[in-house]
């Protein structure tokens, strides 16, 4: 079941039958041939050029696939040539292809959902997605800066209290995008799709909540993804960082994790501090002293 309300075509399904906010789109099957690839590719053609009239891009999203493994973006017919060439050598049959936004902001609202269907789906968190040129996840920042938040955490809880109702328990973080509206002249939002499972947010926003209780502090603000380090032990990297490591008896710093994965030249991270502005500093920061060679 988890499987299934992880792919797209089912999570906009069900989001079309909440009204939860879409962009422009369709879905597109294609017919399954030999060794699992696609018989012919010609329908996902067909929905590219047709959303392209629309804007200078088109998105283009497998069904099956986590934090944009299976995202294109299409702006024209270099492009074009290129994805459907991609999508031909894959056994996915099932694609999104939308009209392009622009987006200022991709919140990420974390919801709990109860085993017990008695039990309320309850918020936990919003924070914003650090998204890469090609909308791959690579990170998050605490607070959101979305203007249309409020109206972004009633979806995802409409969509929690579907999840449960089909006896799905646990996580689940759905992905929402903000743009300017150029018609309206206001801010417009739309539902990506949502993780049933554990996402990126989660380890984060769990210290971070933690840490600010325990101090018995407001909340402040986090930046967590993933760094380059030229040191290759969590020892050479706590050298570095010296007085800048989070600390019991500090409110703010960094803490690595993932440590593991230094010997192959990054980890991941993220910093504590009291405002935004200045995590982001201190991410910067972070980021040249860990990845000086």
């Amino acid at each position: 079941m988890t499987a299934r309300m992880n792919r797209k075509d089912v999570q906009r399904k069900m989001a079309q039958d909440l009204g939860v906010p879409l962009a422009s789109g369709e879905v597109v099957w294609l017919e399954p041939g030999a060794f699992g690839l696609p018989r012919s590719v010609e329908p996902l053609r067909l929905a590219i050029v047709h959303w392209l009239q629309f804007g200078r891009r088109a998105l283009l999203r497998g069904c099956n696939g986590a934090s944009g493994s299976s995202t294109r973006i299409v702006a024209g017919a270099p492009d074009l040539a290129a994805t459907l060439d991609w999508a031909a050598n894959r056994s996915e049959d099932c694609y999104l292809v939308d009209c392009f936004h622009e987006v200022n902001v991709s919140p990420n609202v974390l919801v709990f959902v109860p085993a017990d269907p008695d039990r309320a789906v309850r918020f936990v968190a919003a924070t914003d997605q650090i998204l890469d040129g090609g909308l791959s996840h690579a990170g998050n920042r605490f607070p959101s800066t979305a203007v249309l938040l409020d109206e972004m955490i009633d979806h995802a809880l409409a969509l929690g209290r579907r999840l449960q109702h089909e006896g799905y328990a646990g996580w689940v973080g759905c992905d929402f995008c903000e743009y300017l509206d150029e018609q309206a002249g206001e801010p417009a939002l739309f539902f990506a799709e949502l993780n049933a499972r554990i996402n990126g947010a989660c380890y984060p926003v769990g210290l971070a909540t933690r840490w600010w209780a325990a101090a018995g502090q407001d909340a402040g603000a986090f930046v967590a993804g993933f760094a380059a380090s030229g040191a290759r032990s969590f020892t050479r990297l706590a050298s570095r960082l010296d007085q800048q490591l989070l600390r019991p008896d500090r409110r703010d710093g960094v803490l690595p994790y993932n440590t593991s994965c230094l010997a192959h030249g990054y980890c991941a991270a993220m910093v504590l501090d009291r405002t935004a502005q200045a995590a982001a500093q201190r991410w910067t920061q972070f980021l040249g002293v860990a990845g000086d060679g």
